[in-house]
């Protein structure tokens, strides 16, 4: 039976979790390392906790973990861990290494004292941070998110329904089609941005955005 362990990252991980796992395959990925480092030890200075997975004492995945407030890539809210990448690699998928990232994940959430954990994941078979994986230990999607982009969506598509036939039609001279897609596009923008303003759990905010809000959950 295979031996897992994770462990928060060491001297001896840093290569593997800088080079995303790519460790010595190009000299452009060796390059990237190098710069990389110092950012990883920079963001462990702030908070930020990387957990390594080995199986048989073998490199086979990581995970970030941040307090949400120095996320440098959102989503925003308050007192909550947000995993910004959970890695496998390929020959170590289906051994147990992302469940027990993920339940190494929780186990620091709760001992730090956040209210939950986010992700912002992937549908539509993307290969980086499926959200089916996140779904399947027990993540919900942000509903608050979702609201927001079905009113943008529903907004875009009626919008189009609409101006563009007026438009074709020669109704509208082209600077006034113009100025109505200008102003169609800053609505949507300005919408999306009401996600930011939520203070915090349980709502968060960000498209696609998962959340799970008890960290003392073990996942199985």
């Amino acid at each position: 039976m295979a031996s897992l362990q994770i462990r928060d990252v060491t001297a001896e991980d840093e290569r593997f979790v800088a080079s995303c796992t790519h460790v010595g395959e190009t000299e452009e990925w060796d390059a990237s390392c190098q710069r990389r480092i110092p950012w990883l030890r920079e963001m462990q200075a702030q908070g930020m906790r990387v957990k390594v997975a080995l199986l048989d004492g073998q490199h086979a995945g990581f995970l970030y973990l941040l307090p949400i407030e120095i996320a440098p890539t959102g989503p925003v809210g308050r007192d909550l861990s947000v995993i910004q990448c959970l890695t496998v690699k390929d020959g170590f998928k289906g051994r147990g290494a992302g469940r027990a990232l993920i339940a190494a994940a929780e186990q620091e959430a709760r001992a730090q004292g956040k209210a939950g954990i986010v992700v912002t994941a992937f549908y539509h078979d993307f290969w980086f941070m499926p959200a089916s994986f996140f779904e399947a230990r027990g993540f919900t999607v942000a509903r608050r998110a979702m609201r927001i982009v079905r009113q943008n969506l529903g907004w875009a598509l009626g919008y189009n329904a609409i101006a563009l036939p007026v438009a074709a039609s020669g109704i509208v001279q082209p600077w006034m089609a113009a100025i109505g897609m200008s102003t169609s596009s800053l609505l949507v923008v300005l919408n999306a941005m009401r996600a930011g303003r939520d203070p915090g759990p349980p709502r968060i905010a960000a498209d696609h955005d998962l959340h799970r809000s008890e960290p003392s959950q073990a996942v199985t």
